[in-house]
């Protein structure tokens, strides 16, 4: 991926967008955002301490969290289906 095509926040989902206090995706971050929020890959993340992996599990939960959401931007589930796991 070209350094210098770094992906926006902007691209998510808008209830998403304030979640992150930055414009852009850094490097890592932007060539791993097709693979964490836009499909179902399985991936192993292996970068330094401080590079951002992060923010990709980060995504990887909204995009879960980005198939209960309806068009008006509420999240639409029943109590108790959405889970996650942090290490």
């Amino acid at each position: 991926m070209d350094s210098y095509a770094l992906r926006s926040v902007l691209e998510l989902p808008s209830p998403f967008r304030s979640m992150f206090s930055f414009r852009y995706f850094n490097s890592l971050q932007s060539e791993c955002f097709s693979g964490c929020f836009l499909s179902n890959i399985n991936m192993i993340i292996s970068a330094p301490t401080g590079s951002g992996k992060t923010v990709l599990f980060e995504l990887c939960i909204l995009r879960l969290f980005s198939k209960f959401l309806t068009q008006e931007g509420k999240c639409n589930h029943e109590k108790g289906v959405l889970k996650t796991v942090c290490p």
